[in-house]
């Protein structure tokens, strides 16, 4: 049993490895293919010499304030300082926002007020990646239009249920890139004290919640 826990840590290690491999390999793409064009296509508005400048400006005020959209997307995707700033609901509103601006894929969301409350940092950091993993997922393999985030708040508890009515998938799937992000999620969750369910059944959708015993914070 030992040896069984041991191989098991070994995989889930090896997983959480091959995962940041790739966000770094993803970033390194974007920057080399977005940003890099973008700062490319500047540099030569701004070495040609036309008669008139006024194009020129025009045109490198164009370029610029793309690649500041640019760098901003990438900002608030790595880690949003909404979240450090002002927590975990104006957190997950923005990302809802700029998740169906980018995919045009409607989330429904029922997330109550919290006011001023604050909850303990890697809580609120656990539960916002879980939802931007989840909602990744969605994105990338559930084929769907819609998509639905739920978040309740007690006094004693967090609940956050994410869940969509597209293909879903076999639980013992060895595609590498679902089970990779769904260990990644579960070992968060795990880390910061919390329970992770998931349930998902191939062309019935997938649901994940995310439950946390609370202790608020000043």
């Amino acid at each position: 049993e030992l040896s069984k826990k041991h191989e098991q840590l070994r995989q889930l290690s090896r997983q959480i490895l091959e995962a940041q491999e790739n966000e770094r390999r993803h970033i390194a793409v974007e920057l080399h293919d977005e940003i890099g064009q973008l700062v490319t296509g500047l540099k030569l508005i701004l070495e040609r010499k036309p008669e008139d400048m006024s194009t020129v400006i025009t045109e490198a005020r164009a370029v610029t304030a793309e690649l500041f959209q640019h760098l901003r997307e990438m900002s608030l995707n790595l880690r949003p300082t909404t979240l450090d700033d002002f927590g975990l609901s104006a957190a997950l509103d923005g990302l809802l926002k700029r998740f169906t601006k980018q995919t045009m894929i409607t989330v429904n969301h029922n997330i109550n007020p919290l006011d001023d409350q604050r909850f303990d940092k890697m809580i609120e950091t656990t539960v916002f990646r879980v939802v931007q993993e989840a909602l990744t997922n969605i994105a990338r393999h559930a084929e769907v239009n819609i998509a639905n985030v739920t978040m309740t708040v007690a006094p004693s508890h967090l609940q956050v249920s994410i869940t969509d009515a597209g293909k879903g998938f076999d639980l013992k799937s060895k595609d590498q890139n679902i089970s990779i992000g769904l260990s990644g999620m579960a070992e968060r969750v795990n880390m910061a004290g919390g329970l992770f369910t998931l349930q998902s059944t191939p062309g019935k959708g997938t649901f994940i919640l995310v439950e946390f015993e609370l202790k608020t914070t000043e």
